[in-house]
């Protein structure tokens, strides 16, 4: 009797062994080693390490990815992914300490090309134009880069103020916000004339420190993100501009500060200062923009509505899902990624990096 159920047990491990080891002839695929990538992206800044990352998630199967772009080429994203700019199968990343833009091809994520920029430029925004010429602002240098998107390379410069950040584009208009850094102070909008490549004029706002440059139909929605001045403290506003005239038609004003802004349908979402500083970044909060009537929902949502808190945590970045319509909310450094729909519920979640700053779908 015993070395029959022996017997049995020695069965039973060889089956157990068995089962726990994949065929070797048909090893298992991986999220990473895909010929094809299609679901949500997340582009994670990283913490100024050379750790800038690109997170992936299968949303068949809900395998997860979290170094996609050095897995499929061999080479590590880099330093401080500043931005993402898609178009159509075509996506460009910009690298901020890292000095370069990737060109990747989708759904395979292959790096097509890169362009490589001067010494002492700081990469923020891309807008593209036409498929030989792109605009890419710079934070520390006084100009805007040209490029040949085909070619990936440099073909011209506009002089232009420093701390430059958030671009955008209409007909033969290029918007760029000029913004605040350290004791500089600014309030500018460049406009640049597409036709002729040259700065037409500066936009003066009524604050300092505009930020993302946005557009909803012929309105640019331009945010103004307070001195980040310790010792005199201002607060923010939302700026709503008739492209045509440059016109504030509407202006929102909050206590404290508005970081980033993404437009969903009719409504304009931004990330404030629940409290009143911009000095000391406390806690933050969603703010809600109805852009037909101009209704402001000041805290449509908290950080501390989402169940947890770890120190130094905060709503760090804000996109929307058009083809769902839900707003993805991603916090800096716990990982955390949320889908909420308009009803403010949680439908789903999402892996994120260290501080992501940019979600895309491709689907």
């Amino acid at each position: 009797m015993l070395l029959i159920i022996r017997n049995f047990i020695f069965l039973q491990l060889l089956i157990g062994l068995n089962s726990c080891v994949s065929p070797p002839d048909f090893p298992a695929e991986t999220a990473c080693e895909k010929a094809v990538f299609r679901g949500i992206f997340v582009l994670n800044e990283g913490s100024g390490g050379n750790d800038a990352a690109i997170y992936y998630k299968d949303e068949n199967t809900g395998e997860i990815c979290t170094e996609l772009f050095e897995k499929v080429n061999s080479q590590p994203l880099g330093d401080i992914a500043n931005a993402l700019y898609q178009d159509k199968d075509t996506v460009y990343i910009v690298m901020d300490n890292s000095q370069c833009v990737y060109k990747i091809q989708l759904p395979s994520w292959k790096l097509l090309g890169t362009l490589k920029l001067p010494d002492q430029s700081s990469p923020r925004h891309i807008y593209k134009v036409s498929n030989t010429r792109a605009y890419l602002s710079s934070l520390y240098q006084e100009k805007v880069f040209v490029f040949n998107p085909v070619k990936m390379e440099l073909t011209g410069e506009i002089p232009l103020v420093r701390f430059q950040d958030g671009i955008n584009g209409y007909e033969d208009k290029i918007f760029v916000a000029c913004g605040n850094l350290l004791n500089f102070k600014n309030n500018k909008i460049a406009i640049i004339n597409t036709t002729t490549n040259q700065l037409e004029q500066y936009l003066s706002l009524p604050l300092n420190n505009p930020g993302r440059v946005l557009l909803k139909g012929d309105t640019l929605i331009v945010n103004c993100r307070g001195n980040y001045d310790v010792e005199k403290d201002s607060s923010g506003a939302i700026f709503f501009i008739n492209v045509h005239n440059l016109n504030i038609i509407h202006s929102v004003y909050i206590k404290g500060s508005i970081y980033e802004m993404t437009v969903a349908g009719n409504d304009l979402f931004a990330i404030r200062d629940v409290g009143d500083t911009t000095a000391a970044l406390g806690s933050t909060g969603i703010m809600k923009v109805d852009l037909l009537t101009g209704k402001k929902t000041d805290i449509w949502l908290r950080e501390t509505d989402f169940k947890f808190k770890e120190d130094g945590d905060y709503i760090y970045s804000l996109d929307f899902d058009k083809e769902k319509g839900n707003l993805c909310v991603s916090f800096s450094i716990s990982g955390k990624g949320f889908m909420i729909n308009p009803f403010k519920q949680i439908v789903g979640e999402y892996k994120v990096g260290r501080y992501p700053n940019s979600l895309f779908f491709y689907r």
